[in-house]
């Protein structure tokens, strides 16, 4: 049965561009732990899989660090648990550079056809689309870490419910007899699809780790299955308020 959520909970941010070969050599998951528990923290949000789309353990469905050469998620599982805090494990769903440059296909396209939204974004992350094989992978990965770690939640970041017109989503919109030319209809089949993934996922929980902890960051408050979270980035455009 699930407990109570924690009172005192911790964020950890954490994305990492390639580039530090030796990365994560003078880490000391105990002094980690030790900090978080002296700091009164009950439950920690750590990284599974960053926006960049590597992986902080040794994943054979992913793509390991670059220059990572022991198990880090793990290690801090281990040491958090030991120190009576409670783990959750962070996986970017709507971001995953290294998948986006190595799986073009992959990438949401939107209605004038582009990958990158050069106006307002520039050359920032493109977002990916789980209507493709990158759902698969997703998939695959949550699964391969609720296998291998007693983590006590998962954290699904960078959700989107802006329409793809990829060749996937815009055949099966065709197939439903949606109207491809209709924005309404698009973001009704997007919305349609992510909630299925969802629900995918949720599912996946309930078999591999039944009653940890669930967050999907930006879908709906009604889509969250066990509690509540409040991001208040404060170079995020929206500040602490």
């Amino acid at each position: 049965m699930r407990s109570e959520f924690p009172r005192r909970a911790v964020h950890l941010d954490f994305h990492t561009m390639p580039g530090i070969h030796d990365f994560g050599s003078q880490f000391d998951a105990g002094e980690f732990a030790r900090t978080l528990r002296q700091a009164h923290v009950e439950y920690v949000t750590v990284f599974a899989k960053c926006n960049l789309g590597f992986s902080y353990y040794p994943t054979k469905a992913g793509i390991v660090y670059p220059g990572l050469e022991f198990d880090l998620l793990g290690q801090m599982v281990e040491a958090c648990h030991a120190e009576g805090v409670q783990v959750a494990a962070y996986f970017n769903a709507g971001l995953d550079h290294e998948q986006a440059r190595r799986r073009r296909e992959w990438c949401k396209v939107d209605r004038q056809g582009r990958v990158y939204n050069f106006e307002e974004m520039g050359h920032f992350f493109r977002n990916l689309c789980l209507n493709t094989g990158y759902r698969h992978h997703l998939l695959a990965m949550i699964r391969e870490v609720l296998g291998r770690y007693p983590v006590d939640g998962l954290f699904l970041d960078c959700f989107s419910l802006t329409p793809c017109y990829g060749d996937e989503c815009v055949q099966e919109m065709k197939r439903l007899g949606m109207d491809v030319f209709d924005e309404v209809q698009a973001a009704e089949y997007c919305e349609r699809m992510t909630f299925g993934f969802l629900d995918e996922v949720r599912a996946l929980v309930e078999q591999e780790a039944e009653g940890i902890f669930l967050y999907f960051n930006g879908m709906p408050l009604r889509r969250q299955p066990t509690h509540i979270e409040l991001e208040v980035l404060p170079t995020g455009g929206w500040g602490y308020e």
